[in-house]
């Protein structure tokens, strides 16, 4: 009975801390929660994604991805920081599809 009073009084306190948070408009991942409190939410909540990072997939056109080099890339990158901060990945598709458009070459292979 003890352990089940416990319980809800740590439900309780995350509910209160993730409020706090939400109501500051602060990104639930961007708290500094312990290993044992995220594992516990997560069981809790596991569909609060706001827990999870975030990935941002930068589209660039295929001569900035080669020139490693757009832009956007800092305007992006500053709106990332100012928004609860997250990993970018510059990706570009078409140069994706060029290289797909090769892999029955053999000549272009060397």
């Amino acid at each position: 009975k003890i352990q089940k009073i416990n319980h809800y009084l740590y439900i309780i306190m995350y509910l209160k801390k993730m409020n706090k948070l939400l109501e500051e408009n602060t990104p639930l991942r961007t708290a500094p929660w312990t290993v044992e409190e995220a594992g516990k939410i997560n069981d809790l909540f596991p569909q609060c994604i706001t827990l999870k990072p975030i990935v941002y997939l930068v589209n660039l056109d295929a001569r900035s991805f080669k020139r490693k080099a757009n832009k956007w890339l800092v305007p992006i990158d500053n709106w990332v920081k100012s928004h609860g901060g997250g990993t970018i990945i510059p990706m570009s598709v078409e140069w994706e599809a060029g290289l797909w458009e090769l892999k029955d070459d053999p000549a272009a292979r060397e």
